[in-house]
């Protein structure tokens, strides 16, 4: 039997005492008290405080990272406040509150190792924390190599972009989950925050047909409220967030012994599927479709049974005919149309220029330099967006050999989860669903721009995390 890294405390003791309760209180008055002096030593000793907190809590930190995984417009801009300007590079920092998370959650873990809070498990730190490295990394060299012949001599901005976002996500939401999350237990809870949320995030949606601006077109998307908008602006930035969720929402239905939580359990999914098909995504519809096609594959009986004993699909039928004719309607209207335009005309470009440096491209993250300097794509679509698909971008900005280590590692991670879904030999385990996520996920990447975030990337990692509690045999079925 492996031995497998454990970092926490037995999951079965309780989060909180009421001698932590006093001492957070305590500290959060003192908090208050300094405040009154310095703005700038508050939010030092906060984050000291917080990257503490997260040593000796590690869960609570990873509780944290899946609840905001999803709110990507929720951003932090430091050049906003005047103490962070007079800061070195501070003042430059803008990233999703997700992504500070994830670096306190760093600092935790980095802390922990430093003062050897766990000399037992250090000696496996590499062997469990890094899931296909052997693909990963060799996508990350191609794009240190190409970042040697950037586009423009852009060389520091490629560095960024390789350091920022190829490199970080991995840490971030694969690395991370993999070092914190040692039970079945706390990845059951991390998903159930998903449902959750999920479920907020579709009424939102569907808020949005009665607060916010609509078009010519209904479609549910995310907005501002009072100026604030965790969501973003975009419809597919809730669709994709619901594409990742609604496998999850499945699986409970599926496995809940209860009657009542199974309806529950329904209601919720239902409401995120409806919410998401009501976006007008046509990449959230083919990755749906996608899923839809994967769990009738893998558990048909069980899934149809489940439908057939509340008698969903007269519901479904009732809901998803209107919805499919008002999505053919909408396929033919100018937007539509103008949107496929963009992503061929993209398209192009990016094949044009991948023919002249094939092998390793023009370097990390220069698909929109490229795309900028390119006359006859601005003049015809205004300011340039990332590639529609992580296929073209990627084959742009490391050529072929780079696309190559990507996909590869894309499939390494469908295979682990196939396989050992296929070890459990049972047609409605975890992994199914598991497996439907990550691909739903990844096929709506091949239409869209966020294949470097924790839409995409925490869903594998907490996937790959499945996997290895199951090959340690440290998967537990739930209780219901």
């Amino acid at each position: 039997m492996k031995v497998s890294l454990n970092f926490l405390a037995s999951s079965r003791e309780k989060l909180l005492t009421k001698k932590d309760i006093l001492s957070y209180l305590g500290i959060g008055i003192l908090f208050i008290l300094i405040f009154q002096f310095s703005l700038k030593l508050t939010v030092l000793l906060a984050i000291a405080a917080v990257i503490l907190f997260f040593t000796a809590k590690l869960e609570w930190g990873v509780y944290l990272l899946a609840a905001a995984s999803f709110l990507i417009g929720w951003t932090i801009d430091f050049s906003q406040y005047e103490w962070a300007r007079e800061i070195v590079y501070l003042h430059a920092v803008n990233a999703p509150v997700v992504d500070f998370v994830a670096l306190l959650l760093m600092a935790s873990i980095g802390l922990g190792l430093f003062f050897r809070l766990w000399p037992e498990r250090t000696k496996h730190f590499f062997r469990y924390s890094l899931p296909g490295i052997h693909w990963y990394g060799l996508f990350i060299l191609v794009g240190i190599i190409s970042l040697l012949s950037a586009y423009e001599f852009y060389y520091l901005d490629s560095f960024k972009f390789l350091l920022r976002s190829i490199i970080f996500v991995y840490i971030a939401f694969v690395t991370i989950p993999q070092i914190i999350i040692q039970d079945k237990r706390t990845l059951l809870i991390i998903f159930e925050i998903w449902f959750a949320a999920g479920v907020m995030i579709a009424l939102f949606g569907f808020s949005s047909l009665f607060f916010a601006s609509q078009e010519a077109w209904y479609r549910i998307a995310p907005y501002a409220v009072k100026g604030f908008a965790p969501l973003g602006y975009n419809h597919n930035v809730l669709a994709e967030s619901l594409v990742a969720i609604i496998p999850l929402g499945i699986y409970f239905f599926t496995v809940s012994k209860s009657r009542d939580k199974s309806l529950w359990y329904a209601i919720g999914a239902g409401l995120m599927i409806l919410a998401m098909l009501l976006t007008l995504s046509r990449a959230a519809w083919l990755a749906f479709a996608t899923q839809v096609i994967v769990l009738l594959l893998c558990s048909r009986r069980q899934f149809i049974s489940d439908i057939k004993r509340y008698q969903i699909h007269w519901i479904a039928l009732a809901l998803l005919i209107p919805v499919i004719l008002y999505m053919i309607s909408f396929l033919g209207t100018p937007t539509v149309i103008s949107s496929n335009i963009t992503r061929m005309e993209a398209t192009k470009v990016a094949l044009f220029y991948s023919s002249r440096a094939p092998l390793i491209g023009y370097g990390p993250g220069m698909f929109i330099p490229i795309l900028a300097d390119t006359t006859i794509f601005t003049l015809d679509f205004g300011d340039p967006q990332d590639s529609h698909g992580f296929v073209q971008k990627i084959l742009l900005e490391e050529g072929i050999i780079g696309l190559f280590f990507f996909i590869g590692f894309l499939f390494w991670v469908l295979r682990v989860l196939w396989k050992t879904h296929q070890e459990t030999r049972d047609s409605t385990s975890l992994f199914v669903y598991l497996f439907a996520m990550v691909l739903g996920a990844m096929v709506f990447q091949l239409f869209n721009t966020s294949y470097f975030n924790s839409h995409l990337w925490l869903p594998i990692g907490l996937a790959l995390v499945a996997a290895r509690l199951y090959s340690d045999k440290l998967f537990y079925e739930p209780k219901k």
